[in-house]
């Protein structure tokens, strides 16, 4: 049994509707004469529609324009006749001992409706007509009654009518549609001729004898040989297509769904014809192909499956019966980057004419055989769908006296994420994307299709191009990625970040700058510490460029050790007294600092090095010293600070950040996010890592208040929330992981004063997006993105509960220019699965 029924057999189980152990065997299953096996397509459709009875996805609706006089009663009678012959529409089902039949039934009730709308006002008429349509495309079915078919005519005016019909898949496919529209129309010309009773003949053999014998012979093993053939083609696990979603995925399946119709260009219908025939390849196999190109680079991802609907009708006897044979089989897809257009539609059809070998394999068999556990909220193998047919459905539907025209139906629902459907016929190539309207928005679908047509145009300019370099952009839309990718903004007046927290001293030297547990500082009192300490580091060598060490636990000596190295030209390597000795030394030794500030307590533990010279902040006498600013000439290209990266990609390296890139950055951090004297920020981040650079030194330029958590209070969600509302915090920095923790902690609601909560350093779910947002209604959020290797953040983005399935990185900070690249380094499109690399 695959994941999928068993998982639909749990939920009825559940309901108190069965009680199973396991599925019944084909011996266990009732006899013919109690009724009928199921196929196994429609075992599984059944028990969907048994486990969701509103379910509408699987409806098969037609809509016709029809011009002329119709004859009703001929058209009711013509019904009948095609009831009468296919006794698939004259079938009920239900369950017995557990297991699902299907009941043939002599006669049943039918009754086309029709309705005179012609005299309504035009408006009304169209309201009207349409709501008539939309109630035959969304009828419920109840499988327990027959037929499985409705069908509603509407007269619109003289001789202007429109016919819905709408069969349920159990019963029907998209290949019984030109069986439906022939038989019907050879009845109606037999009802216009013949006032007496009507009757097609009656077909060799029925549906249920195809499900039988169906059920047969899996039961013999008969599928031995397609069982292995497409196992070997898949392999032992096929990876699920990971679509980018807007809209975050739900625990199970939603059918809900919409479709984009579209139309292609006649001259390049015509190109991809000739192309066809250069490659020796069916419009199917290069269609088929740009469909992979186009989910491989939108996902970026070059292994996945893709489903493709088969007729299933291997016997002649079939032919001409309705019923669901289709069956789909699983195309695995593996996408080189070395491989060209050319190249992968060869592979295509080489994939297409071995699966035509071992074609009438049911699905539901092969998931039987698979290793794989299904993820509850996909559907199983693969979770997209292509199409192709080369006429159109109902081309031959003609009735007697009457012009027919086939309309566009509403869709009904989505079975798949996405379903690709491509008609080549009369009316030339047209495409119908169904899609799943709980996980995309109209938008992306056409970005999908803009992206499909985008490839079929490079396949018949060239296709020698390699599949990773296809561009998926109209011109358009590389204009707008070029202006979007780069913020020309430039501040020209930057000044190196002490000189701005100077200029506050000045204004407001009494105002408190920095509190930490019971201390604090007024901005006075903070820049005569930093500047006496300043002329001790300039005494001892500390120039511009030359790197000063500082390890110490958050507290007043590491603000005022900070901004002294800053103020005396240096730029500061900060070593977290918390990291293990053999990293603290490699920083020590492998960015070869002179000297080192920390705190008393800490010096024994860390590691000797007797050429480097030690200030112990906290004991140094530096009394003698000047508390004037100190004059140093420097150039926004001298060096700020170096941070060493977390060395998660190799050995940890010391990245190093120029004057200009930090003002730049924090100009635009206030320009963006409008700091006041008022504001107080919390400085929590570990020093070891760039957040902090703006934590420390955003707040002080704007003469707001910073406070300092204590060692170790970071990690706790308790203490943080006390801080917060013991302080009034406006401010605080964190990462999605910390941030998770802290909006469990039962509090957190009090945290009111809070307006600014910044996030990065890793990605932020959605749903925590909406919960900070749900649960702190005063706050914005904010997510940043930034290597270490740039000026902290290079990217940024205001967060909106839009219930989106991912929160984006944003648009550039001002004078930046970014970059999406794959995993090849070619640059990508929007939208396109890829890593950001900044030039």
């Amino acid at each position: 049994m695959n994941d999928l029924t068993q998982d639909l057999l749990d939920a009825l189980i559940d309901s108190g509707d069965f009680d199973l152990d396991q599925e019944p065997s084909l011996a266990a299953m009732p006899s013919i004469g109690q009724g009928h096996v199921l196929s196994f397509s429609q075992q599984q459709l059944w028990f969907l529609q048994h486990v969701e009875p509103d379910l509408t996805a699987y409806n098969l609706p037609r809509v016709f324009s029809l011009s002329g006089r119709v004859d009703v009663t001929a058209l009711k009678r013509a019904f009948r006749a095609l009831i009468d012959r296919h006794a698939i529409l004259r079938t009920t089902y239900d369950a017995l001992d557990g297991f699902p039949l299907q009941h043939v039934r002599a006669h049943v009730a039918f009754e086309l409706q029709h309705e005179d709308l012609s005299q309504l006002p035009a408006v009304e008429r169209q309201v009207q007509m349409q709501d008539r349509i939309d109630r035959v495309v969304q009828h419920i079915f109840d499988l327990t009654q027959a037929p499985a078919l409705v069908a509603r005519l509407l007269t619109i005016g003289p001789d202007e009518h429109v016919l819905a019909v709408c069969l349920h898949h159990i019963a029907s496919d998209a290949w019984s549609n030109p069986i439906v529209a022939r038989d019907l129309a050879q009845a109606y010309g037999l009802a216009l001729d013949s006032p007496a009773g009507i009757a097609l003949p009656a077909p060799r053999i029925q549906y249920a004898d195809y499900a039988r014998r169906q059920r047969e012979r899996a039961a013999s093993g008969g599928f031995g040989r397609e069982l292995a053939y497409w196992n070997a083609h898949l392999g032992p696990e096929v990876p699920a297509l990971a679509v980018p979603t807007d809209f975050l995925r739900p625990d199970q399946p939603s059918h809900e769904g919409s479709a984009r119709q579209f139309g292609m260009d006649p001259a390049l219908v015509s190109d991809l014809q000739t192309l066809c025939r250069s490659l020796q390849c069916t419009p199917f196999m290069v269609l088929m192909a740009a469909w992979q190109v186009v989910l491989g680079r939108f996902c970026g991802q070059a292994d996945f499956a893709i489903g493709v609907p088969h007729a299933g009708r291997h016997s002649d006897e079939v032919q001409d019966l309705v019923g669901f044979f289709v069956t789909t089989q699983a195309f695995r897809v593996r996408l080189r980057p070395d491989m060209s257009l050319r190249q992968l539609c060869l592979q295509v059809r080489n994939d297409t004419l071995s699966a035509l070998d071992h074609a009438d394999l049911p699905l539901e068999a092969l998931l039987d055989s698979r290793p794989e556990r299904r993820d509850p909220s996909r559907s199983p193998l693969f979770q997209v769908l292509f199409g192709c047919q080369m006429d159109a459905e109902d081309s031959g539907f003609s009735l007697e006296g009457l012009r027919v025209e086939v309309l566009d139906a509403p869709a009904t629902g989505a079975k798949f994420e996405l379903s690709l459907d491509m008609t080549l016929g009369a009316q030339g190539l047209r495409g119908r994307l169904e899609y799943a309207t709980a996980l995309f928005k109209p938008g992306t679908i056409d970005r999908l299709v803009l992206g499909y047509e985008r490839v079929l145009e490079t396949l018949v300019r060239n296709p020698d191009e390699l599949v990773s370099t296809v561009n998926l952009l109209a011109p358009a839309d590389q204009d707008m990625l070029r202006r979007w990718s780069r913020n020309t903004q430039r501040y020209p007046d930057l000044q190196a970040v002490h000189r701005l927290i100077e200029t506050r001293v000045r204004d407001q030297p009494q105002a408190i700058a920095l509190v930490s547990g019971s201390s604090c500082l007024s901005y006075g009192d903070l820049n005569g510490r930093a500047n006496q300490l300043a002329h001790r580091l300039m005494a001892l060598g500390v120039k511009p460029d030359v790197l000063v060490g500082i390890a110490t636990e958050r507290s007043l000596e590491m603000v005022v050790g900070l901004l002294a190295i800053v103020k005396a030209g240096g730029a500061y390597v900060p070593l977290d007294p918390d990291l293990p000795a053999n990293r603290l030394a490699y920083m020590l030794d492998d960015s070869g600092v002179g000297l080192l500030l920390t705190q008393h307590h800490l010096r024994a533990q860390l590691p000797e090095n007797h050429s480097r010279l030690v200030l112990e902040i906290d004991r140094v006498d530096v009394s003698g010293e000047s508390s004037v600013d100190p004059v140093v000439r420097l150039h926004d290209e001298n060096l700020a600070y170096v941070i060493y990266t977390s060395g998660s990609t190799g050995r940890p390296k010391g990245a190093a950040n120029r004057h200009r890139a930090l003002a730049n950055r924090l100009a635009w951090m206030q320009e963006a996010y409008g700091l006041t004297s008022a504001d107080v920020v919390l400085q929590k981040t570990p020093f070891s890592f760039d957040v902090s650079v703006w934590e420390f030194f955003w707040p002080l330029m704007m003469g707001a208040r910073l406070v300092m958590a204590a060692p170790g209070d970071h990690r706790d969600p308790a203490r943080l929330v006390d801080l917060i509302t013991a302080h009034g915090v406006s401010t605080v920095h964190f990462v999605p992981s910390m941030l998770q923790a802290f909006m469990a902690h039962d509090g957190v609601e009090v945290c009111t004063s809070l307006r600014r909560i910044v996030c990065s350093g890793e990605a932020l779910p959605a749903d925590l997006q909406a919960r900070v947002l749900g649960q702190l209604p005063g706050a914005g959020l904010y997510n940043l993105y930034g290597p270490t290797e740039a000026a902290i953040d290079v990217t940024h983005w205001t967060c909106l509960d839009d219930g989106g399935s991912s929160v984006p990185i944003g648009a550039p900070i001002a004078d930046t220019r970014t970059h999406v690249l794959d995993g090849d380094l070619n640059e990508v499109a929007p939208g396109v699965a890829g890593e950001l690399y900044l030039g």
